[in-house]
């Protein structure tokens, strides 16, 4: 049945999977509450790129990184650019990163205190 979409919904179940929208169903509706399965259709076209924990991701002086790691023993800081942050705290990552790059995920945080560390010449 075709129903009006009306934006993502601002509380979502926690046992629900996928995304949450409210929607308005205007022929036969059931009763309040019940939860629904639906097929969004769209005309635009799918976006490339990799799921990453959204732990990996740094947000600093108004841009968004993650920290690669080049080689055994250094670590880079790389712009991302996010298409959407996802309910289980992952997040889309559509330019930055390939498949083949190693992107830190526990300790992003502290790699990034280090790097301005050192760059202020701090203790």
């Amino acid at each position: 049945m075709p129903v009006e979409l009306l934006g993502p919904a601002p509380t979502v179940d926690a046992q629900a999977q996928g995304s949450a929208f409210l929607a308005l169903l205007k022929q036969t509706p059931p009763p309040v509450g019940t939860m629904l399965v639906a097929l969004v259709t769209g005309a635009g076209e799918s976006e490339k790129g990799f799921r990453l924990s959204g732990k990996a991701i740094i947000r600093y002086d108004g841009d968004t990184f993650v920290y690669a790691q080049t080689n055994s023993e250094d670590f880079e800081r790389w712009r991302v650019k996010l298409a959407a942050e996802l309910r289980d705290g992952s997040v889309f990552v559509t330019s930055g990163v390939t498949a083949q790059d190693h992107i830190v995920v526990n300790g992003a945080a502290q790699l990034l205190s280090e790097e301005l560390k050192d760059a202020t010449g701090g203790p």
